[in-house]
Protein backbone atom coordinates (compact mmCIF):
# COMPACT_ATOMS: atom_id res chain seq x y z
CA UNK A 1 0.00 0.00 0.00
CA UNK A 2 1.22 3.41 -0.64
CA UNK A 3 0.34 6.51 1.30
CA UNK A 4 2.28 9.90 2.10
CA UNK A 5 3.45 10.71 5.19
CA UNK A 6 1.30 12.62 6.20
CA UNK A 7 -1.48 9.68 6.44
CA UNK A 8 0.71 8.29 9.16
CA UNK A 9 -0.37 8.85 12.76
CA UNK A 10 2.38 7.69 15.29
CA UNK A 11 4.73 4.10 15.36
CA UNK A 12 4.76 1.62 17.64
CA UNK A 13 8.09 0.80 19.98
CA UNK A 14 9.79 -2.29 19.15
CA UNK A 15 7.06 -3.11 16.59
CA UNK A 16 4.68 -4.50 19.33
CA UNK A 17 1.05 -3.57 18.26
CA UNK A 18 -0.27 -2.24 21.99
CA UNK A 19 -1.34 0.66 22.86
CA UNK A 20 1.49 1.24 25.86
CA UNK A 21 3.62 1.26 23.05
CA UNK A 22 2.54 3.52 20.92
CA UNK A 23 3.90 7.07 20.01
CA UNK A 24 2.19 9.72 17.99
CA UNK A 25 3.98 11.76 15.82
CA UNK A 26 4.46 15.69 15.12
CA UNK A 27 1.77 17.07 16.42
CA UNK A 28 -0.97 13.91 16.88
CA UNK A 29 -2.68 12.87 19.96
CA UNK A 30 -3.80 9.66 21.34
CA UNK A 31 -6.95 10.16 23.81
CA UNK A 32 -8.61 7.52 25.76
CA UNK A 33 -12.57 8.45 25.34
CA UNK A 34 -14.19 9.38 28.54
CA UNK A 35 -17.43 7.27 29.70
CA UNK A 36 -20.33 8.35 28.62
CA UNK A 37 -22.68 9.44 31.05
CA UNK A 38 -26.18 7.72 31.37
CA UNK A 39 -27.55 8.87 34.54
CA UNK A 40 -26.95 12.12 36.56
CA UNK A 41 -25.71 11.36 39.89
CA UNK A 42 -29.04 11.75 41.69
CA UNK A 43 -29.86 8.66 38.89
CA UNK A 44 -32.20 10.52 36.97
CA UNK A 45 -31.83 8.90 33.08
CA UNK A 46 -30.19 10.95 30.71
CA UNK A 47 -32.24 10.09 27.36
CA UNK A 48 -30.59 9.90 24.32
CA UNK A 49 -27.25 10.11 25.17
CA UNK A 50 -26.51 6.50 24.47
CA UNK A 51 -26.14 6.51 21.12
CA UNK A 52 -24.05 10.21 21.37
CA UNK A 53 -20.09 9.30 21.66
CA UNK A 54 -18.13 11.19 23.95
CA UNK A 55 -16.15 13.80 22.94
CA UNK A 56 -14.21 13.90 25.65
CA UNK A 57 -11.63 12.01 27.32
CA UNK A 58 -7.92 11.70 28.90
CA UNK A 59 -4.78 11.98 26.85
CA UNK A 60 -2.32 9.01 26.62
CA UNK A 61 0.12 10.31 24.21
CA UNK A 62 1.57 13.56 22.47
CA UNK A 63 3.66 13.63 19.42
CA UNK A 64 6.72 16.03 19.72
CA UNK A 65 4.82 18.79 17.86
CA UNK A 66 5.27 20.59 14.17
CA UNK A 67 8.16 23.09 13.01
CA UNK A 68 6.86 26.62 12.18
CA UNK A 69 8.51 28.14 9.08
CA UNK A 70 11.58 29.32 10.44
CA UNK A 71 12.44 25.79 11.69
CA UNK A 72 11.37 26.31 15.34
CA UNK A 73 9.72 23.27 17.31
CA UNK A 74 6.10 24.18 18.01
CA UNK A 75 5.67 21.78 21.08
CA UNK A 76 1.81 20.42 21.95
CA UNK A 77 -0.18 22.67 24.16
CA UNK A 78 -1.39 19.11 25.85
CA UNK A 79 0.61 16.61 27.82
CA UNK A 80 -0.30 13.26 28.75
CA UNK A 81 -2.82 12.74 31.73
CA UNK A 82 -4.51 16.32 30.58
CA UNK A 83 -8.49 15.67 29.95
CA UNK A 84 -9.42 17.44 26.66
CA UNK A 85 -12.42 18.23 24.78
CA UNK A 86 -12.88 18.01 21.09
CA UNK A 87 -14.61 18.47 18.21
CA UNK A 88 -17.36 15.66 17.60
CA UNK A 89 -15.97 14.91 13.99
CA UNK A 90 -12.42 14.78 14.77
CA UNK A 91 -9.92 11.64 14.38
CA UNK A 92 -10.79 8.05 14.20
CA UNK A 93 -11.60 5.43 16.58
CA UNK A 94 -9.13 1.90 16.54
CA UNK A 95 -10.06 -1.28 17.44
Amino acid sequence: MFMDADSILGKFEDNALAIDKFTPLFDNLLVQLAEQETSTSTGIALAGLEEEEANSGAVVAVGSGVYAANGDLLPPSVSPGDSVMYSRYAGGLTD
